[in-house]
C-alpha cells in the first residue's frame, strides 16, 4: 500500500484524517517528486486496464490516493478523466470503485475541481442514459443515484450546472416551437 509507505515518509499515521492534504505537511518538498511519479505512472496504467477483476482491485486501492492525487493539480484531471472512463464504460464494483474515488477527489481537492467532477459525471451519465434497456437499466440507475449523491455535496456549484442545462433545454423548446421542424423536436428529445 503506497498510501501507507507515503504516510510514513511524512511522519503521519496511516489512514488518520484521509482529507488533510500532504503538501501541508514537512517533508512534502522531498516527497512530493516520488508522489508525481507514482500518480502519473498510476494513471497512465488504469489507462491501459482492460480486465475488469483487475480494474475492480485497483480502482479499490485508488481511494486511499485519493490526498496524493489531490496535492499533484496536474495529474489531478488526468486521473478524473481516467476514472470517469470507468464509471461510464464497467459494471459493478468496477463503477463503484471509480466513482468513491470521485467523490473522494471532489471532497479533498480545492474548490474549483469539484466543478469538473459534477460537469464530468453528468455527461457520463447522459451519454450511457441514452441506451436504457432491460439489460442496462440497473447500472443507469445507479449511475443516477450516483449524480445526484455527487450533486449534493455543493448546492451552489450544483445550482449553477443545473441552470445552465435547463437554460440549454429552454432554447430548444423555444427553438422547436417558433420553427416546427421534425429535426427542431428531436433536439428536444435528446437534449444532454
Amino acid at each position: 500500500r503506497m498510501d501507507s509507505l507515503f504516510d510514513r515518509r511524512l511522519g503521519r499515521e496511516p489512514g488518520k484524517d484521509p482529507t488533510t492534504l500532504p503538501q501541508t505537511l514537512p517533508g512534502w518538498k522531498k516527497t512530493m517528486p516520488l508522489v508525481k511519479l507514482f500518480v502519473s505512472s498510476l494513471v497512465h496504467f488504469l489507462q491501459q486496464l482492460s480486465d475488469p477483476q483487475m480494474s475492480a482491485f485497483v480502482l479499490k486501492n485508488v481511494h486511499r490516493m485519493v490526498p496524493y492525487i489531490a496535492s499533484c493539480p496536474r495529474l489531478t484531471k488526468k486521473m478524473l478523466k481516467a476514472l470517469l472512463v470507468f464509471f461510464a464504460n464497467s459494471d459493478g464494483p468496477t463503477r463503484m470503485y471509480a466513482f468513491l474515488s470521485i467523490r473522494q477527489m471532489a471532497l479533498v481537492t480545492p474548490f474549483p475541481f469539484i466543478e469538473s467532477c459534477l460537469k464530468g459525471i453528468y455527461l457520463s451519465y447522459v451519454r450511457n442514459a441514452k441506451f436504457d434497456n432491460p439489460k442496462t437499466h440497473e447500472g443507469i440507475e445507479f449511475m443516477r443515484n450516483c449524480v445526484v449523491e455527487l450533486y449534493g455535496l455543493d448546492p451552489v456549484s450544483s445550482y449553477q450546472h443545473a441552470f445552465v442545462y435547463l437554460r440549454q433545454l429552454s432554447i430548444h423548446l423555444r427553438n422547436s416551437i417558433i420553427e416546427k421542424t421534425k429535426e427542431a423536436y428531436q433536439n428536444v428529445y435528446n437534449w444532454q
